[in-house]
């Protein structure tokens, strides 16, 4: 299904881009004649618009936007195999970016590809569109996770309390790391399993013997539930 998706996918994305880049074509060319005069006339036994030596052929008059057509499906490619992501939220971009470094590079490498290939079509809006990818860029890597990551600073942390074998606790997730949740209860939590729901990013650390758990909540409040299980038992997919 994704295959078939990205064929269609690409086969639009070739058409409507060869469509944009001739009609820009076209449009430029015939603004550049209404401004002018013509300085010669016409020569005898040649069709107006055509040159002395003929219509040129389609390889000639379509061959140079060859490359130009190739990197936009790269383009496409790469953008639906490494970085299409459905319900990717704001909070989320920081670390989806980093995830995603490599495809973001070769994506940016290939729009900057594009936009200098067409630079003589696009004119002045060469430059502005380079300033625009660097702004993006910068945005992805470095503007929006700093931003979250300043306010993360001033938010208080989330104290959960530690894990138990008897009850499910819970706590409620700002974006901000809780505290580190210690799994208690003595030799009851010796072998067992811990379960937690709903998904979240969380990390975990042993001390001496001791192990602890830390959560997140990357799409903002969230309550976490959690709870120790035997070991042999699948973890509930509600607690």
């Amino acid at each position: 299904m994704k295959i078939l998706l990205t064929v269609v996918v690409v086969l639009v994305a070739f058409v409507l881009f060869l469509g944009a880049v001739l009609l820009f074509k076209s449009r430029k060319k015939t603004n550049g004649s209404s401004n002018g005069t013509h300085a010669a006339s016409t020569a005898p036994g040649v069709t107006p618009g055509a040159s002395a030596g003929g219509e040129p052929g389609l390889l000639k008059k379509y061959g140079k936007y060859f490359w130009s057509a190739l990197f936009a499906l790269a383009g496409v490619a790469v953008f639906i195999w490494g970085l299409y992501t459905p319900g990717l939220r704001l909070p989320q971009v920081g670390d989806w970016s980093w995830n995603h470094w490599l495809w973001l590079l070769a994506f940016w490498g290939i729009v900057a590809a594009l936009i200098a290939l067409n630079a003589e079509t696009l004119g002045t809006a060469t430059k502005r569109l380079q300033e625009v990818l660097v702004a993006a860029m910068f945005l992805l890597f470095i503007g929006i996770p700093a931003g979250f990551w300043v306010r993360d600073i001033f938010l208080p942390q989330v104290i959960c309390p530690d894990v138990s074998a008897h009850e499910t606790r819970s706590c409620v997730l700002n974006t901000a790391w809780s505290s580190w949740v210690k799994i208690g209860d003595g030799p009851v939590s010796n072998g067992m399993q811990m379960c937690s729901t709903p998904v979240s990013p969380s990390e975990r650390i042993d001390v001496n013997g001791t192990t602890f758990w830390r959560f997140k909540a990357d799409e903002g409040r969230l309550v976490k539930a959690y709870r120790l299980f035997p070991p042999n038992e699948a973890c509930p997919a509600t607690l």
